[in-house]
């Protein structure tokens, strides 16, 4: 009876490696707009952007997303492949610039 606890306590350990084994995260960035078309700009403007700062819920490499008023869910999974605190700037600026 002990050997059979056994073996079933290592096939089930060996299942549990295989799925987690098997659960590849995936990666995400933040772009820009697609560039529009162009059109007369007028003078140009000079914009600066301070230091950007993230609500700590979401400076995590896990995506937060917001799921009801007082509930968010984080996917373990889905991932940022840099931090927030770089991509905000650069793709804010990028768009800024458009």
């Amino acid at each position: 009876m002990k050997r059979l606890s056994l073996c079933l306590a290592v096939a089930l350990t060996m299942i549990t490696l295989v799925g987690c084994a098997s659960s590849k995260s995936e990666f995400y960035t933040l772009s820009a707009e697609a560039p529009r078309e162009s059109v007369n700009r007028g003078s140009p403007v000079t914009v600066v952007v301070g230091a950007v700062t993230v609500p700590e819920l979401v400076n995590r490499p896990q995506i937060v997303v917001r799921a009801g008023t007082n509930h968010v869910t984080i996917d373990e999974f889905a991932r940022w492949a840099d931090p927030l605190k770089s991509q905000i700037p650069r793709v804010f600026v990028a768009d800024l610039s458009q």
